[in-house]
């Protein structure tokens, strides 16, 4: 009985190519890294829905460039 080798035909490109990427972080790490961006979110809504109304009727911006003017001499 005569056996026979297998012989590896295959490049070594070939095996680079082969190569299953795998995701560095487990899903318990996924799910942790949402829920701590997940409470980030809601603590922002949360400060943004109670803030007080503000009134900006004091704040006056420049419309043409006289009022730019005007402004520049006023605060120099």
């Amino acid at each position: 009985m005569e056996q026979r080798q297998k012989v590896d035909t295959r490049s070594k490109d070939d095996d680079n190519n082969e190569e299953i990427y795998k995701f560095p972080l487990s899903r318990k790490e996924v799910l942790g890294g949402c829920g701590v961006l997940l409470c980030f979110v809601v603590g922002l809504a949360g400060v943004y829905l109670t803030l007080p109304d503000s009134d900006y009727s004091f704040l006056k911006l420049p419309r043409t460039l006289q009022d730019l003017h005007v402004l520049r001499r006023s605060t120099s």
